[in-house]
């Protein structure tokens, strides 16, 4: 499951199959597909914006992974079928 928090009570989720070597941007990506969803990545491959939501010195988007904020880069994690991802505007 990949759950978006936009941080002001809305939340959008998707489900589906994990694909073997999936990592955390490769799933948001295909959500983002499926649920016509817009964002930006900045040039150091960090999610900048989603939808109208944008990075600033007040909030920022953070991922979690089942549960524990990432701290990890996710073009190294890779997926499991059980997996939880969170990405949070905080």
């Amino acid at each position: 499951v990949l759950t978006i928090d936009f941080g002001n009570g809305k939340k959008r989720s998707f489900e589906g199959n994990i694909v073997k070597g999936e990592t955390p941007i490769d799933a948001f990506i295909q959500a983002s597909k499926a649920g016509n969803v817009s964002y930006k990545f900045d040039e150091k491959s960090n999610l900048a914006a989603i939808e109208s939501f944008v990075n600033n010195s007040k909030k920022s988007w953070y991922w979690y992974l089942n549960g524990k904020k990432n701290s990890k880069l996710l073009n190294e994690i890779i997926l499991k079928a059980d997996d939880n991802i969170l990405i949070k505007y905080e």
